[in-house]
Order: C-alpha cells, then sequence, then structure tokens
C-alpha cells in the first residue's frame, strides 16, 4: 500500500490526454478526456501507439492471484481486484515505453509480444484477453456487478507491491521456457504435417494441352494449399508451406504429358503460398466475419449515442456523423469527376468539375485541397 498512491499518479500521467470509456460493453465505448474518465468503471490503460504496461487479466475466482507473482518472484505495480467475485487484474510498469505506431521498430513490438504471451502463459492469465481495456482504479460510482446487472457499494480492491518499472529482459526467463514449449508444439506439428502429407490425385477431366498447363496446375495446386494452411499457420512456418506446394506442384508436373520447366513451378508456388497463407480462411470464417462488420455499421451511431444523458447531447453526435457521411460523399464525387476528365484528357478546372458531379462551385471551392491533391496525381 505504501507505493499505491506514487503508482496511480504515474497511471494516471501515463494515460493519454483522452481515453476509451464505457460502463456496459454491449452499448459500446466511446472517447472522454481523462479528467472525466473517474464515471467509467472500464478504460483504455494506454495511449493507443505507446506500449507503457504489461496487463494480465484473472478470471479464475482465486483471490490470491497476487501469490503467484510472488512464487515467480514478480512484483505488481497495480492491483486491481473484483470485491464481488474476487477477478482481477494486474500491471507491470515498463520503465522504458515502446512505440507501436506504424513507424515503430516492429521487432522490439514482436519481443514485447511474446514476452506477454510468455507472462501470461506462465501466471496462468485469461488467454483470451484483448489487451485494450483494463479496470478502471480511479472509478468510485459503486462498483457495477455485470454477472448479476447490480450496482454496488463496494468500489474496486486496490494494491501495489514495488514502485520500480520493469524492463523486457527482465522476463527473458519466461520467454526462454515458452520458446522451449512452442519448439516441442512446432516439432510435434511438424511430424503431423508430414505423416499427413499425401498427394492429391490428379484430375483427369482437367485441360492438360499446351496451353492450359499452367492453369490447370494452379487448379490443383491452390486446393492442395487450401487444405493444409492452417496447420503451417499453427506453426508459423511460411517456409514450410512453400516447401510443400512445391512438392505438391513437382508431383503435378510429373503426371501431365509435357512437363512445365522449373523455373514457372517455382514462380507458381510461391505466389500460391504468399497468398494463400496471408488471406485464406474457411467459408465459415468469411461469413461470420462479414455478419460483423454488417452489424458494425448498422450500429455504428445507436452505439455512440448509447451513453448521451441528454437529447441535446444525443443530437450534438448525430449531427456530427450526418456531416461526416455528406463530406465523405462529396469528397468522393469530387474524385469521381477528376478522374473523368483526366481519363478524356480535358483541364481540370472548378467549372468542370462542378458540372460533372452535379455540386456547387461553392462547395467545390470548399474542397480546393483536395482538388489540388488530385491535379498533382500523375
Amino acid at each position: 500500500m505504501e507505493y499505491l498512491e506514487n503508482e496511480l499518479m504515474r497511471y494516471y500521467d501515463n494515460l493519454g490526454q483522452s481515453v476509451l470509456a464505457t460502463n456496459d460493453f454491449k452499448k459500446g465505448a466511446f472517447r472522454v478526456h481523462k479528467d472525466k474518465a473517474k464515471n467509467y468503471q472500464w478504460i483504455t490503460y494506454r495511449p493507443q501507439q505507446l506500449l507503457t504496461y504489461l496487463l494480465f487479466d484473472f478470471d479464475s475466482k482465486d483471490p490470491y492471484f497476487v501469490d503467484k507473482c510472488k512464487e515467480l518472484g514478480l512484483k505488481p505495480n497495480i492491483t486491481i481486484q473484483n470485491p464481488n467475485s474476487k477477478k482481477g487484474q494486474i500491471l507491470f510498469r515498463m520503465e522504458d515505453f515502446i512505440s507501436c505506431g506504424k513507424n515503430s521498430n516492429k521487432k522490439i513490438v514482436k519481443y514485447y509480444d511474446s514476452t506477454r504471451k510468455a507472462l501470461n502463459n506462465a501466471l496462468g492469465c485469461d488467454k483470451q484477453y484483448t489487451n485494450r481495456f483494463a479496470k478502471n482504479p480511479f472509478y468510485m460510482n459503486g462498483f457495477i456487478d455485470k454477472a448479476n446487472n447490480k450496482k454496488l457499494k463496494d468500489n474496486f480492491i486496490l494494491n501495489s507491491y514495488t514502485d520500480k518499472g520493469y524492463k523486457l529482459k527482465d522476463f527473458n526467463e519466461f520467454l526462454e521456457v515458452e520458446n522451449e514449449k512452442e519448439r516441442e508444439i512446432w516439432e510435434a506439428n511438424k511430424a503431423a504435417v508430414k505423416a499427413n502429407h499425401k498427394h492429391r490425385k490428379v484430375n483427369k477431366s482437367l485441360d492438360l494441352s499446351e496451353g492450359n498447363r499452367n492453369k490447370s496446375m494452379f487448379q490443383h495446386v491452390r486446393y492442395f494449399a487450401y487444405s493444409v494452411v492452417s496447420l503451417y499457420r499453427q506453426m508459423n512456418d511460411r517456409e514450410g508451406l512453400l516447401k510443400a506446394i512445391i512438392s505438391e506442384a513437382s508431383y503435378f508436373n510429373e503426371h501431365i504429358p509435357d512437363a512445365l520447366p522449373m523455373k514457372e513451378i517455382l514462380e507458381l508456388s510461391e505466389s500460391v503460398s504468399k497468398w494463400t497463407y496471408n488471406n485464406h480462411c474457411p467459408k465459415q470464417h468469411k461469413e461470420k466475419i462479414a455478419k460483423c462488420k454488417k452489424y458494425i455499421q448498422r450500429g455504428k451511431l445507436a452505439l455512440k449515442v448509447a451513453h448521451c444523458e441528454t437529447l441535446q447531447e444525443r443530437q450534438i453526435v448525430a449531427a456530427s456523423e450526418t456531416n461526416k457521411t455528406r463530406k465523405d460523399a462529396t469528397e468522393s464525387k469530387i474524385r469521381a469527376a477528376c478522374y473523368d476528365l483526366k481519363i478524356e484528357d480535358k483541364t481540370i478546372t472548378y467549372k468542370a468539375i462542378a458540372e460533372r458531379s452535379k455540386l456547387s462551385l461553392r462547395t467545390i471551392e470548399r474542397n480546393k485541397e483536395l482538388v489540388k491533391k488530385i491535379k498533382s496525381i500523375k
């Protein structure tokens, strides 16, 4: 407890100027200034492009989850515990923050992710936790029990066991154990793939004439790749998938009248391997993703206004969303008109854009920066 006040001050300082907050995930989350975050039970615990803490979520009802840390020689900077179910979260503060933006060092971010996964397994924490939202240590409005949908008078139980930050290298021993486990799993999966790697039968109905051999090989090889890609993804083994596809393509090549040169086999195999590893997913998974996207788009405005308390606040949010939609539609029409004029090799002027897009000259002039940008594209 002697470190708690200082650690909470650091936690507050390390938050972004605004955070995503919510009291009910079913109604969505929205952005508020961090000074107002105390009114919400869950918040994003770090800026979007900075990794400031290692956070772990305990879903078990064991009230002594901190003892697991002590057994491993670790002292959490902050623990946040549910007073009712005894579930909780543990935070280890990073001494040196890690940038995770688009231009960040990917190796360090990967090192962070691997360390978090290894420590998560060592502590026996929730593997499905998204690592985005945390219980809000500053929330003082009475705990909301999600299981029974009741508001209780109790608040979160807070503790701190050290005021010293951690570096990633401090967790290397857990990473080594995790790497050894993954190596064993990889070897087992590799043996399973080798045992189950059976060549597909060459379809005799395929057109194997001189002009269609490449197309027929592509059809044969891609269906083989679809059947084994999930196994290689589990092992994170791109190279292994490529070798299996080359082997399958070579097998197919042996069973056609006029064999293709090895160069064409390698090019086709690399293309199929790259696309399949990065993009292929089962049909059911695709349908599920499509449904989720449709739901999100349909309910986006409803989620944004769900936490507004007054009609005026809801009207402000709705007006903002409507203006954004209208602006996007206007820009889309201007782009289309400009590209049409370019294709027809006509001069791009405000008047020509207005006539083509059926927008007013004043609207085109308000978007002069967009027109200027399109003109500069060759």
